[in-house]
């Protein structure tokens, strides 16, 4: 899980494969509050989007 947490950019598909037992809602929930609260940065938009490490 780390290494993957190191990639410069990953995409909610990523982190759902990081954490198998939760659902595209919530971890559209976690990448958009670590957005809002500046841990990760956005780039692309709908099904472009990645989150990129600050």
């Amino acid at each position: 899980m780390k290494s993957e947490l190191n990639k410069k950019e990953f995409a909610r598909k990523d982190y759902l494969e990081m954490f198998k037992d939760i659902s595209t809602a919530t971890a559209t929930r976690d990448l958009k509050k670590e957005i809002e609260e500046k841990l990760w940065t956005k780039s692309g938009e709908n099904r472009t989007t990645h989150s990129n490490m600050i």
